[in-house]
């Protein structure tokens, strides 16, 4: 069921689950890791063209 976001419900989300977002963080370093083992290559971001609009 929906509930107001209220300060006590965001407060109590945290009690409730106070390792929820560093489980992901974790998981998100585990898939790193498994990627890393099996030498998967890395891609990093293209340089962007030195003019704004690309003809």
């Amino acid at each position: 069921p929906r509930v107001p976001l209220t300060n006590a419900g965001i407060l109590g989300s945290a009690v409730r689950r106070p390792f929820g977002s560093r489980r992901v963080l974790a998981l998100i370093h585990w898939q790193a890791l498994k990627l890393a083992l099996k030498r998967v290559k890395f891609n990093s971001r293209p340089t962007p063209p030195k003019e704004d609009v690309s003809q």
